[in-house]
């Protein structure tokens, strides 16, 4: 299940992608990310939860 999740996180668009890693993997907190990113933090929220909204669909689908 783990190795399909970080497929999936590959897979997903580079921006969201982006924001998901900084957070999920380097533990920034959202202000950080937004600062490094040069984006609006509503923004980066956005993408996080685009992000995850695409890895949770895909996990429920696969049966795990």
């Amino acid at each position: 299940m783990w190795t399909e999740f970080h497929r999936r996180v590959a897979e997903l668009p580079d921006d969201e992608r982006s924001v998901f890693e900084m957070h999920y993997y380097l533990d920034l907190p959202q202000a950080e990310i937004a600062a490094a990113l040069a984006l609006h933090p509503r923004k980066v929220s956005r993408l996080w939860l685009a992000a995850t909204d695409k890895l949770s669909d895909c996990l429920a689908g696969s049966g795990n």
